[in-house]
C-alpha cells in the first residue's frame, strides 16, 4: 500500500483547544501534502479520517484506546478535489472500554478539503482543515481526543462506499512520485508548554525575575529580553540560573525513554537571533529519563549510566548548518550542579528545571582547554532549550535574550 506520511507535528494545547472549540481560527491544525496531479476524469469517492489515541503504536484501534471518526463523500476532477453540500455525515466514536456510539452532523465547511494548483512547474497540494472537522465533531459529540495533552494518530483513507464494511480504494491523489495514494497518516502530539519561567541569581539570597513570555502555536515559549549586570556572571556564589516547569505529554508505553535536553547560549552579536559566523556559542546537552501515560510525565536525570553531560563550544556553522564545534567535553551530572529537576508528582504537581548558566561555562572553560569568554558589558546572550527525541528529532520549547549591562 503506498502511504503518504506526515512527519509528528507538535502543537500546544491551549491553541488546539480554541480551535476545536470555535473560539479562534489559527491555522495550527491545517494540513497540506504536495501532490503529483489528481486523476484524469472525474467522480465521486468517500474519505474517512479518524483520530485516535496513539496507545501501542500502531493504527488499530485497541482496548483502552479512543477514535472518533467521519466519513466524507468527496468530488474529485481533472485539476480538484473538494467536498460538495450533504447532510447526515456518518460519525463513529468508540471509547476506550470498547464501547461505540454512532451518530451523524450537518454539513461542513466545503473547504474543509480543496487542492491549490501549482504553477511554474511548482505541484499541487492538499489542504485538510483538520482543525475544521475537529470542531464540528466537537459541536456534537464532546470529547478530549485531541484537545487534550497526549499523542494522537490521525489517518484519512477512502471507501467504495457509503455501506457498512465497504472495501477499501485508493485515494483519488497522486503523489509527486506518480504514485496513486491508498492512505495518509501521521502523529500529532498535544503538549502543555513550559510555564512559570524564572531567571534566579543571588546564590542564598535568590534574586528571582519573573520573565514575561508569549507561547506560540506548536508548543514553544519565548521570554522577552531582558537586561542583567555582568557580575552575575562573573561572580560563581551569584549562581545564575533558567527555572521553568515542565509537564508535557509523552506516552512511554509503561517504561522509561532516555532522552536529552539541549541548552544552547549563543553570543549574539548582530542582535539578529542567529548563529552568524562569527558567533560564539557554547551548548550543553543532558540525559534525562523521562516516563509518562501520554497526558502527564514524570522526569529525572543522573543514575542512566552515561556521560550525562556534554558541554560543546563553537563559533558560527557549518556549510551543512550543523554547528562549527571548536572543543568538547563530557563528564557526570552527578559531580556538578549545571541541570537540576525537581521531579513532579505525576497528574498533580509539574517538573521543575534549573539550569546554572554560569556553569555551563565555567565547567567547560575548567576542562576543554578552549576558553569560552564570560559575558560582559554589551553582549546579548541569545538562549534556546530544545529536546531532543529517542530519535533525534529536536523540538525548541523555549527561547529568548539575555542583554548584558
Amino acid at each position: 500500500n503506498n502511504i503518504l506520511k506526515f512527519a509528528k507535528v507538535t502543537l500546544n494545547d491551549q491553541f488546539v483547544t480554541e480551535q476545536i472549540n470555535g473560539i479562534s481560527g489559527n491555522s495550527a491544525l491545517d494540513l497540506q501534502f504536495a501532490l503529483g496531479e489528481v486523476p484524469n476524469g472525474q467522480g465521486s469517492s468517500y474519505i474517512e479520517i479518524e483520530v485516535q489515541d496513539k496507545g501501542n503504536g500502531n493504527y488499530s484501534v485497541e482496548t483502552g484506546e479512543r477514535s472518533i471518526s467521519m466519513l466524507l463523500k468527496v468530488d474529485y476532477s481533472a485539476d480538484s478535489v473538494s467536498i460538495p453540500a450533504q447532510s447526515g455525515i456518518d460519525v463513529t466514536y468508540k471509547g476506550s472500554t470498547g464501547a461505540s456510539a454512532k451518530f451523524t452532523v450537518d454539513n461542513v465547511d466545503t473547504d474543509t478539503m480543496f487542492v491549490s494548483k501549482g504553477a511554474n512547474n511548482t505541484p499541487d497540494t492538499l489542504n485538510l482543515k483538520l482543525g475544521g472537522i475537529l470542531e464540528k465533531l466537537n459541536s456534537t459529540y464532546s470529547s478530549t481526543l485531541l484537545s487534550e495533552p497526549g499523542n494522537y494518530h490521525v489517518s484519512i483513507s477512502a471507501k467504495s462506499d457509503l455501506s457498512p464494511g465497504a472495501k477499501d480504494v485508493a485515494l483519488p491523489l497522486i503523489d509527486s512520485a506518480g504514485n496513486k495514494i491508498n492512505e495518509i497518516r501521521g502523529e500529532i502530539e498535544i503538549v502543555n508548554p513550559p510555564s512559570n519561567l524564572e531567571f534566579h541569581y543571588g546564590g542564598s539570597s535568590n534574586a528571582v525575575v519573573n520573565l514575561t513570555t508569549t507561547e506560540d502555536a506548536f508548543g514553544k515559549v519565548t521570554f522577552n529580553d531582558f537586561a542583567v549586570d555582568d557580575y552575575v556572571f562573573t561572580n560563581l556564589s551569584l549562581a545564575p540560573e533558567l527555572q521553568f516547569d515542565f509537564d508535557s505529554a509523552i506516552d512511554t508505553n509503561g517504561g522509561s525513554w532516555n532522552e536529552k535536553v539541549a541548552v544552547r547560549i549563543n553570543y549574539d552579536d548582530n542582535g539578529n537571533d542567529l548563529i552568524d559566523p562569527d558567533d560564539k556559542w557554547v551548548e550543553a546537552i543532558f540525559d534525562v529519563m523521562r516516563e509518562g501515560d501520554g497526558q502527564t510525565e514524570t522526569i529525572s536525570t543522573g543514575g542512566l549510566g552515561l556521560d550525562d553531560i556534554t558541554i560543546s563550544y563553537g563559533k558560527g556553522m557549518k556549510p551543512d548548518g550543523s554547528p562549527n564545534e571548536i572543543a568538547t567535553v563530557d563528564l557526570s551530572n552527578d559531580e556538578v550542579d549545571i541541570f537540576t529537576i525537581v521531579e513532579g508528582v505525576r497528574g498533580s504537581t509539574p517538573n521543575t528545571m534549573n539550569v546554572r548558566l554560569d556553569s555551563i561555562l565555567d565547567e567547560f572553560n575548567s576542562l576543554g582547554g578552549a576558553q569560552v569568554p564570560m559575558p560582559q558589558d554589551g553582549d546579548k546572550l541569545q538562549l534556546t532549550v530544545s529536546l531532543i527525541m529517542e530519535n533525534q528529532e529536536d523540538q525548541e520549547i523555549i527561547d529568548g535574550s539575555i542583554t548584558v549591562i
